[in-house]
């Protein structure tokens, strides 16, 4: 007996021994997957149409890389649905979410396994603020013991943004017995300045474009009267327009040969203005996503790397399922923004708000170009609508080039077989201030 007690003193050493060195990796940090300190946060208004931007939290552990998923809740934050596509660190908010809050889940992943935190939920989303109105009118009637009666009446319209230009129209008629005087006053956003880089006011066609498809049929580009006395331009596709492919017809102006690619060079800061309508009866957005009125193209080199390297590009989005010859229901007016690595671009979708038929719309589109730090502002008639700051607006090519955009004018759509379709276009301008485009 004697003889087996340093046996078993050994033994109990040794699995002592083995215990400590097994706690002592449960313990380790470098062996263990991400762990949660503090959760996500979400920044920006809950306002619909604004983008909301989410970090990642704190986590301990090994270095992690972070995927995000935001989710739509109830007003008090529970009953979370996942959002399809909404896997970005920023999200933007549409008329969907107003009344409903949002939270982001974040899942840290290392090389030992993922663990997910999920944010505190937004305050209710809701719809911005109706823009103040600066019209006024008045009318005045002021009797004479002559009896000559002199009736006024005076309407002005005022934009919010500076300077402006007024025209005034005055008609005269004279009796014996009689005398009226009536006065119009109109009060519009000022004529581009010498400084813009491009003005067209569409009173001449093609003008500075080139149409296309080309040589142009005379009833895919035509003039329409603008309401002031000039033209504009109208763009109409057919189901039987030509397209890049089979499944799109496009009618488009592009700037001529050795101006298309106009100041989007890295680093310059340039403002865009277009006025264009959407005629009741003549206008047909198409299912889904695929109706674009403006884009920066891509130039070729950058295409040739990824064909989903999209452009930058206004247009209209519709309800799904898309649905061909269906008219798109609950149309928006769109902008989205992509840029960044060729290879994994970065995308954000800005909104104006619904599409009303029969109105001219005054946009400005202020873009700094940069595939890293740009930033976009996008306004309507005269109001910031939506920006996405900080956010790249060109493509860093893998061979260390940098995409230098075309802008060009488009009525492009999926191909519908039954409808054919106009928009209206009566300025496009562009140049280096808010100022020297008229805005």
């Amino acid at each position: 007996m004697r003889r087996l007690l340093p046996q078993i003193t050994l033994l109990l050493a040794l699995v002592a021994i083995t215990g400590t060195a097994s706690a002592g990796s449960q313990d380790s940090p470098g062996l263990s997957p991400p762990l949660s300190t503090s959760v996500p946060t979400i920044s920006g208004n809950p306002i619909r149409g604004q983008i909301l931007t989410a970090s990642t939290g704190a986590w301990a552990g090994p270095n992690s890389q972070y995927s995000f998923q935001w989710n739509r809740c109830d007003a008090a934050g529970n009953t979370c649905v996942a959002l399809a596509g909404a896997v970005n660190s920023t999200f933007l908010t549409t008329d969907t979410d107003v009344s409903r809050t949002l939270r982001v889940s974040v899942t840290a992943t290392n090389k030992n396994g993922s663990t997910s935190a999920t944010s505190n939920a937004t305050s209710a989303v809701t719809a911005p603020a109706p823009a103040p109105s600066t019209s006024t009118s008045t009318s005045t009637s002021t009797p004479t013991s002559t009896s000559t009666s002199t009736s006024t009446s005076t309407s002005t319209s005022t934009s919010t943004t500076t300077p402006t230009i007024t025209t005034v129209t005055t008609t005269t008629p004279t009796t014996t017995t009689s005398s009226t005087t009536t006065t119009t006053t109109t009060t519009t956003t000022s004529s581009p300045s010498s400084s813009a880089y491009l003005v067209d006011s569409f009173d001449s066609l093609p003008g500075i474009w080139n149409p296309t498809p080309s040589p142009f049929n005379s009833n895919l580009l035509f003039k329409v009267p603008n309401g002031t006395g000039g033209n504009a331009a109208a763009l109409v596709v057919t189901p039987s327009s030509s397209g890049p492919n089979a499944s799109s017809e496009m009618t488009a102006l592009w700037l001529g040969n050795g101006d298309a690619r106009i100041h989007t060079g890295l680093g310059e800061s340039t403002w865009y203005r277009l006025r264009l309508r959407f005629p009741a009866g003549k206008y047909f957005p198409t299912t889904g996503q695929w109706n674009w009125l403006t884009e920066w193209h891509d130039d070729g080199h950058t295409t040739s790397y990824n064909s989903s390297a999209f452009s930058i590009a206004m247009g209209v989005y519709t309800d799904y399922p898309v649905v061909y010859g269906a008219v798109g229901l609950n149309p928006v007016l769109t902008l989205r923004v992509m840029g960044g690595n060729t290879m994994s671009p970065a995308t954000t979708t800005l909104s104006a708000g619904p599409l009303a038929y029969d109105q001219w719309y005054e946009f400005l589109v202020h873009i700094v170009w940069s595939p890293s730090q740009g930033s976009v502002e996008w306004y309507r008639d005269g109001l910031l609508v939506a920006s996405a700051p900080s956010f790249p607006t060109l493509y860093q090519n893998p061979d260390g080039t940098v995409d230098h955009p075309a802008f060009g004018l488009y009525n492009y759509r999926l191909h519908d077989p039954v409808h054919t379709s106009e928009v209206d276009f009566d300025l496009a301008a562009a140049g280096p201030t808010r100022a020297s485009v008229g805005g």
